[in-house]
């Protein structure tokens, strides 16, 4: 692993993104996921999905959770912070390919790569 990549991405300040992403659900939307889920890990994995893009740059790098998809679309929508945070992290900004639909024959296969290239990366078994 890239120690001073993945300390470039940790480094991150997602305060608000975090905040943003539970702020657009109800109040009992948020109580419910909040009793099953952790922001913090999510954020975890959303950075581990930003470090396997900036380490592989001619892959598609496919989110494996909902809502990892969801705190990036988070970031994204504060076009800004995401264009600074991208420029600091990759030298450019990292576009969102919305044209990968589940199911089809290149997700999946996008996904296997991205699989081994976590478990490689991350040191899964």
């Amino acid at each position: 692993m890239s120690k001073e990549k993945w300390d470039q991405i940790i480094g991150l300040d997602l305060t608000n993104v975090k905040a943003n992403f539970l702020r657009r659900k109800s109040r009992l939307e948020r109580w419910l996921w909040q009793r099953r889920h952790s922001i913090d890990t999510v954020e975890y994995e959303y950075k581990k999905f930003l470090f396997l893009i900036c380490t592989n740059p001619k892959k598609c790098i496919v989110p494996w959770m909902d809502d990892l998809d969801d705190l990036w679309h988070e970031h994204i929508l504060d076009t800004r912070k995401y264009a600074k945070d991208c420029q600091l992290i990759h030298g450019e900004f990292i576009h969102h390919n919305p044209n990968l639909p589940q199911g089809t024959t290149d997700h999946t296969n996008h996904w296997e790569e991205t699989k081994r290239l976590l478990k490689i990366s991350f040191r899964y078994t």
